[in-house]
């Protein structure tokens, strides 16, 4: 729910709350601490992906060895 488009223009305070509200519920302290941290894991995944759909059709990525002949 967090990460669904159509949510993007809701308030940082409704996520505040939003997540407050899952952890009581689930009677997991730790729940907040995870989610925040997997916004963040999924802004880096989206990052690199979207770098690597660019950077490697067009042969800019450096790290890739060369292709062999087909």
């Amino acid at each position: 729910m967090l990460t669904h488009p159509s949510y993007a223009a809701a308030p940082p305070e409704r996520w505040l709350w939003v997540v407050a509200t899952y952890s009581t519920a689930v009677g997991d302290s730790g729940a907040s601490q995870r989610i925040r941290v997997y916004e963040l894991v999924l802004c880096v995944v989206g990052s690199a992906l979207a770098r690597m759909l660019y950077e490697v059709p067009r042969g800019l990525d450096p790290r890739l060895v060369e292709r062999g002949p087909s």
